[in-house]
């Protein structure tokens, strides 16, 4: 009988996710920036309609060089099926690719969740969390030439091959990634080279001195990003600004104190020697094509950095008001169960306790589109932790419905054309998700938003399955 109900509850979700991808791509709204191709978008397109241009004759910078995995697919589809390149042929193919990346990602969460045995409801846990997200229901089509879901596809796949220890499979993956998200090598590489037990008894006493670090770290890109690193188009106050630090360095601290840092010194002895040199060849082998066939431009490691640290000084905590308007309940999930997910993380490999790590810490990035490739091995370790817990039936409803709600997937975004100001209505209709153009308006209805949501799942969870 409980076989049955998984399967159904898999197929429920396949069949669901087909029947409404099959209508948006048909019927639903579309993003009408650049004709329907949106800001990224338009440069991915071209890419796919030109890719062995842009792969061989230097007119393509390594940034984008190393996102074009999902435009060499639509770009090799048109030419299989005879299809002649426009604008409407290219936004239609990435839907559709979008739409089978969504339902080769049900069926990867479906054997994962079979290979731990998780429990019915935590398995609609995780597939709700995934899968009933505004960036899954909404955004991926409204605005679907963009490599997000492809991102999404292979951080399961990895996932996937991590959970049944299939390390060529997880290498494949960690190929597939670089070419298409830039976050997705260093997550393969991570779970390949450092494959030990993370747990230990004892933290070393230099660990304390974590929090001070990371702060201090966090302030020096900051200020390097405030003085000399312009790329932020969103102006910034000064009476907005320091609310805004102290809230971001509260987030570092917290995050400091409750990772244990012995991964740091267990990991460099638990090194797998064997993908460390795999994975170092084929990392040099990528820099030489991309400085063969790539023109310079992009942005370099510490612009990166700054950037994003700069966007985490918007708005107090805005970065987690958003990653909630984009992702969900999952979110407040993640931070009421913490305590319990903190133990289940050191259960894994040094590997994932070092990408699950970096990631909080990425985390101070409020465009939330961002994570997407680290989405799937949060809601892995929420279930891990969740099925040590007795919760009753009426809290996974509620987080099923507020789920729904939060993913707006009946929201109409196109009310008029788009004017430039991301900051003002119109523009806002799409934008209030992303913190670096979330107004201020955006943030209060949305900040109030997450503490309602967050403190019904916290009465209906109760104080016992919390913090015990």
């Amino acid at each position: 009988m409980t076989k049955r109900k998984n399967f159904l509850l898999y197929l429920f979700f396949s069949l669901a996710m087909l029947a409404w991808g099959v209508w948006y791509i048909q019927s639903g709204e579309k993003i009408e920036v650049n004709k329907g191709l949106g800001w990224d978008g338009k440069m991915y397109a071209a890419i796919a309609a030109e890719f062995e241009d842009f792969m061989t004759k230097g007119t393509l910078n390594g940034y984008y060089y190393k996102r074009s995995l999902p435009s060499a697919i639509v770009h090799y589809a048109h030419k299989i099926a005879g299809i002649e390149f426009s604008i409407a042929s290219v936004i239609k193919a990435f839907s559709i690719l979008n739409l089978a990346l969504i339902m080769g990602c049900i069926l990867l969460w479906h054997r994962i969740l079979e290979l731990k045995s998780f429990s019915f409801w935590n398995r609609t846990v995780a597939l709700l969390s995934v899968f009933g997200t505004y960036a899954v229901v909404k955004v991926n089509f409204y605005y679907p030439v963009l490599t997000d879901i492809s991102a999404l596809f292979i951080a399961t796949w990895m996932l996937h091959a991590y959970v049944k220890g299939h390390n060529w499979s997880l290498f494949l993956a960690t190929a597939a990634g670089t070419f298409t998200f830039p976050t997705l090598f260093l997550t393969g590489a991570l779970l390949l080279v450092f494959q030990g037990n993370s747990k230990v008894d004892e933290e070393p006493q230099w660990t304390k001195y974590v929090p001070w670090i990371g702060s201090s770290l966090f302030l020096c890109f900051f200020l390097y990003a405030h003085f000399f690193h312009h790329e932020i188009e969103r102006p910034t106050t000064d009476w907005w600004v320091r609310p805004s630090l102290i809230a971001t360095l509260i987030y570092i601290s917290f995050i400091s104190t409750s990772v244990k840092w012995s991964w740091l010194t267990t990991g460099l002895k638990q090194v797998s020697r064997r993908w460390l040199m795999i994975l170092t060849g084929f990392f040099l082998l990528v820099t030489l094509v991309v400085y063969r066939y790539a023109s310079v431009g992009g942005l370099g490691t510490i612009e990166f950095i700054s950037n994003f640290v700069q966007r985490s000084a918007f708005s107090p905590f805005g970065f987690l008001v958003a990653h909630v308007a984009y992702y969900g309940p999952v979110i407040v999930l993640l931070l009421l169960f913490w305590k319990q997910i903190k133990k289940v993380v050191h259960e894994q490999s040094t590997g994932l306790v070092m990408v699950i790590t970096l990631n909080l810490f990425f985390a101070i990035n409020p465009t939330s589109r961002h994570l997407i490739g680290a989405l799937p091995f949060f809601v892995y370790l929420l279930c891990l932790a969740l099925e040590k817990k007795k919760l009753n039936q009426w809290f996974y409803g509620v987080f099923a419905i507020i789920t729904l709600a939060f993913s707006r997937f009946w929201f109409t975004i196109n009310v008029s054309p788009f004017t430039g100001d991301y900051l003002t209505y119109p523009d806002q209709r799409y934008f209030m998700a992303d913190g670096q153009y979330m107004s201020l308006h955006s943030y209060i209805i949305q900040g109030i938003a997450a503490l309602v949501c967050t403190t019904i799942l916290w009465l209906i969870a109760g104080r016992k399955q919390l913090y015990s």
